[in-house]
């Protein structure tokens, strides 16, 4: 067996763990997102419907996403996919904070983790 061939080899595994880890995370992010409702209903109840639709519409699109992996598309966009999903959540994040007390919100500390979670998703 070539050099080339065992480089080859291990591309195509690194590539298949890269899938394999961000699938793993994406359905982290879609538990964590729902249960956020938690947090919505005891802050801030009177906005408890726009923020469960969007939890539920992002859940949707990580869902989605999660779909793609799966292919032989989603394997080579992978990385590019990995990002979408993990800015989804510190998108809707900060659409929360915006619409209730700003950097006050206990949302701020929820996008902190977020932007962490992603840091660490990319090692």
């Amino acid at each position: 067996m070539s050099i080339s061939q065992l480089h080859t080899g291990y591309q195509t595994e690194l590539a298949n763990f890269r899938v394999t880890f961000s699938r793993g995370g994406a359905y982290t992010a879609i538990v964590l997102v729902l249960l956020g409702v938690g947090l919505d209903y005891a802050q801030y109840p009177q906005l408890l419907t726009p923020f469960a639709i969007a939890r539920f519409v992002v859940s949707l699109l990580i869902g989605g996403i999660i779909l793609m992996l799966g292919s032989a598309l989603g394997h080579r966009l992978s990385p590019w996919l990995t990002i979408s999903w993990l800015l989804l959540p510190q998108a809707m994040i900060s659409w929360m904070i915006w619409q209730t007390d700003g950097v006050q919100s206990p949302y701020y500390m929820g996008l902190n983790l977020a932007i962490f979670a992603a840091w660490i998703e990319q090692f």
